[in-house]
């Protein structure tokens, strides 16, 4: 027979771990939480693009549930002309050269959307494994900076046609000048050329010397007119006369 009246007991104080388990599982309510309730769509696809985790933020863009999109290949959500750069970006991502990159995914309904896309390259023992990341939405930002460029280049445009519109008028008020005012002050000059010569021809020249004289000094002033309007028309538009 077995004596069995002294037993052995060995107790040791657990309430460190048990702390422990409980502080790691309320980390890991919280994170859920977290990545459940923001904006940002958090994400992981496997080494060949297929998605492994997507949270419940895709469901906003996408008529299925976050559960349901796990298995599809990214590809199936990007734009097809941003496609080649997003295959590229993932060849970048192999290499361990993960950087933010920006790209259009197409939602329900067929919309485009703008995403500012945020990976993370996972590697283990130095083989790759995927990504992680987040997504996040930037629509609105990309449609008011393609609205402020369409404004730049109206104002551009608006102020090459003020730039032409004054060229335009200058051209015109050159030609004027030059063409109204200039003939008409050398036809007052060959005129007044006229009349002088006609005075000093005649037989009473001596009588009429003062007048003559006159004639040719105002003749002075009329040269020295149609070389200010010639200056004036030149400053102008000089490459038009």
């Amino acid at each position: 027979e077995h004596d069995y009246s002294k037993m052995l007991v060995s107790l040791s104080d657990i309430t460190p771990l048990r702390n422990f388990e409980r502080e790691l599982e309320n980390s890991r309510e919280m994170y859920r939480e977290l990545v459940e309730n923001i904006d940002e769509i958090i994400f992981s696809l496997d080494n060949k693009g297929t998605l492994q985790y997507v949270s419940p933020a895709a469901e906003k863009y996408f008529a299925a549930s976050a559960r349901a999109l796990i298995g599809s290949h990214v590809s199936e959500f990007i734009y097809r002309e941003d496609l080649p750069a997003v295959v590229r970006q993932f060849v970048q991502q192999r290499r361990g050269n993960a950087r933010p990159f920006e790209c259009r995914f197409v939602v329900r309904g067929g919309a485009v959307r703008w995403a500012f896309v945020h990976p993370v390259a996972i590697f283990k023992r130095g083989k790759f494994e995927g990504i992680r990341g987040s997504v996040l939405d930037i629509t609105e930002r990309k449609e008011a900076e393609m609205k402020s460029l369409r404004l730049g280049e109206d104002l551009r445009a608006l102020a090459s046609g003020l730039q032409t519109a004054r060229e335009e008028e200058r051209v015109s008020i050159a030609r004027e000048i030059h063409d109204e005012l200039g003939q008409g002050l050398t036809t007052l000059k060959l005129g007044m050329s006229l009349v002088r010569r006609s005075l000093l021809e005649s037989s009473h020249s001596k009588r009429f010397q003062s007048e003559a004289n006159e004639l040719l000094e105002l003749s002075k002033q009329v040269d020295e007119l149609v070389n200010s309007v010639r200056r004036i028309s030149t400053s102008l538009r000089p490459e038009v006369l």
